[in-house]
C-alpha cells in the first residue's frame, strides 16, 4: 500500500485495497481515522505518526532502503513468524531458503582460503 500512497501525489484521506473471495467482501486499509471506512485502520493504530507527511516519509525512506538493497543484490529470505514460514512453504524450491545455511559455509570456506579476499 506505501508504493501506491506515494504513487497518487494527492492529498490522502485514506489507501486500501478490495478484498473479494469466497469468505469475505471488504476493505483492507489505513485511513486518518479508523471510522471513515469499515475496515480501515487508523494511522496511529498500526505505528505511524496520527499524519500523513510522516507516514509517507518513513513509506519513502523504507522504499528506498529496500531498492538500495536489491541493487547490491541482497535477497534474504526472512520469515517472522512460524505461519509466515508454513504459508510459503510451497515456494521453498524457487527460494533457495533450505540452502542457506550451506552457503554460508562455502563462502566462510573460500574467504578462509583466499584470506578473507571475496
Amino acid at each position: 500500500m506505501a508504493l501506491y500512497a506515494l504513487a497518487t501525489g494527492e492529498p490522502l484521506a485514506a489507501v486500501g485495497y478490495g478484498l473479494v473471495n469466497a469468505r469475505i467482501v471488504g476493505f483492507e486499509g489505513i485511513a486518518t481515522d479508523g471510522q471513515m471506512i469499515p475496515g480501515a485502520k487508523p494511522l496511529t493504530r498500526i505505528g505511524l505518526d496520527g499524519d500523513w507527511k510522516s507516514a509517507l516519509d518513513k513509506w519513502r525512506n523504507q522504499l528506498i532502503e529496500i531498492k538500495n538493497e536489491i541493487l547490491e543484490g541482497q535477497a534474504a529470505v526472512v520469515f517472522y513468524s512460524k505461519s509466515a514460514q508454513l504459508y510459503g512453504a510451497a515456494l521453498e524450491p524457487l527460494n533457495r531458503w533450505p540452502e542457506q545455511e550451506r552457503i554460508a559455509r562455502l563462502k566462510a570456506g573460500e574467504q578462509a582460503a583466499t584470506g578473507g579476499k571475496p
